[in-house]
């Protein structure tokens, strides 16, 4: 049994009982499917991007009681096992012999089930913050291994999270791993950071959901014709090559989703229409379409006009910590 980490311990540091983390959206800059791996996931290779829209999530330890609590603004989200950030502390209670109730209070605004990484990186938040909170000292690198169990987004989460937040230390937040950028292979966990770049960024999803296995085994069926080049796309974004990024800027499963949810497909021929983008993009498994802008006026000429067509369209930017390779 590990040995447990307990308020006592915070109160001789003089540290608090709670802490809050913002929880960060991603976008992905490219996304491959390259076939299956042995244990039947499907191996990638996918460029994600942290950007500025995000969650806030509450971590609070609370002495004299035991168990999980999870409490969210989004009524039809779960507050038990079914949850990951739920999952996430039952995860670090195992392996760091936490004895108070853990209390999580997660404020959504990005939205579900729409290719964002937003659950992913409310469980990222859940393990940095208990790590922090309760003086676990474990290396990112740990913690990135603890989150691979929890799924393959919590992963590149973490990296984001661990650079964007002063916080938490410089052990964690200058680790090689850190960064706001990568390149992810495998199973999406192996991640490589890269050089992010400054956009403006419209994100607007349409009123469907989609269930990442269920689009990944529709696509088992599709025959792709045009694949991204990481390596140009990697190149483009050392030398801030805007023709090399969008021109790579290619996401496999999009036909998979197009097909099956045509609201996607107009969706993005809506944004395109009208302009004044670097780049548009459905990210992960959908159905949220994106655009990079470098102006601020074009970036918010699209914003208004799909916020009267969609309820959740976004105006945001690209994060813009981390480091080159």
């Amino acid at each position: 049994m590990p040995a447990p980490f307990t308020l006592k311990k915070l109160e001789k540091t003089m540290k608090p009982n709670i802490i809050t983390m913002k929880s960060f959206a991603k976008i992905n800059l490219s996304l491959d499917v390259l076939g299956k791996l042995p244990d039947g996931y499907h191996e990638v290779e996918m460029v994600l991007h942290q950007i500025e829209l995000y969650d806030d999530v509450s971590i609070r330890l609370i002495p004299d009681e035991k168990g999980i609590e999870v409490s969210t603004n989004r009524k039809y989200l779960p507050r038990d096992q079914r949850n990951i950030a739920y999952q996430a502390a039952d995860l670090m209670r195992e392996v760091g012999g936490i004895r108070e109730k853990i209390r999580i209070d997660i404020k959504k605004r990005i939205p579900v089930t729409a290719g964002l990484g937003g659950g992913s990186g409310n469980a990222a938040s859940v393990l940095l913050g208990l790590n922090h909170l309760l003086g676990m000292k474990m290396s990112l690198e740990q913690l990135m291994t603890h989150g691979e169990k929890l799924g393959s987004d919590v992963v590149f989460s973490l990296m984001g999270q661990a650079a964007s937040h002063d916080f938490l230390g410089d052990e964690i937040r200058r680790d090689p791993k850190a960064g706001i950028c990568a390149l992810a292979k495998g199973r999406g966990t192996q991640l490589s950071p890269l050089q992010g770049i400054k956009a403006y960024v419209v994100l607007t999803k349409p009123p469907v959901g989609c269930s990442t296995p269920e689009i990944y085994k529709l696509f088992d069926k599709e025959i792709v014709e045009t694949r991204p080049n990481n390596q140009e796309l990697i190149d483009g974004l050392r030398k801030k090559n805007w023709d090399l990024i969008s021109k790579n800027m290619v996401n496999v499963l999009e036909n998979v989703v197009f097909k099956r949810y045509a609201i996607a497909m107009y969706t993005k021929s809506k944004v395109i229409s009208l302009g004044g983008a670097q780049g548009i993009l459905m990210s992960g498994s959908g159905p949220t379409i994106y655009g990079l802008y470098l102006e601020e006026e074009e970036a918010r000429k699209t914003y208004k006009i799909m916020k009267n067509e969609l309820r959740e369209t976004f105006l945001t930017q690209t994060s813009v910590l981390g480091y080159s390779i």
